[in-house]
């Protein structure tokens, strides 16, 4: 189900970024991915927007089980 567009920046330790694609396979891949060269080492960052109800799911799954911090992007 859409949903309004929301963008958001995933923080999570580099050691743990294959959890990031593993729910992201899980979820069959719910919306797009960006990673990014993050401003602190050890940490990786996943710029996505969350649109559907599965990039929902998606979202809090990894928030939940990897430990990943996640911040809204302001417009």
């Amino acid at each position: 189900m859409k949903r309004p567009p929301i963008k958001f920046i995933i923080q999570i330790d580099e050691d743990r970024l294959s959890e990031v694609m593993y729910y992201w396979n899980y979820y069959d891949k719910p919306c797009d991915l960006l990673l990014r060269k993050p401003k602190t080492a050890g940490l990786a960052a996943v710029v996505l927007t969350v649109d559907s109800d599965e990039a929902a799911d998606f979202v809090y799954r990894v928030k939940e089980k990897a430990g990943a911090r996640l911040y809204q992007v302001d417009k």
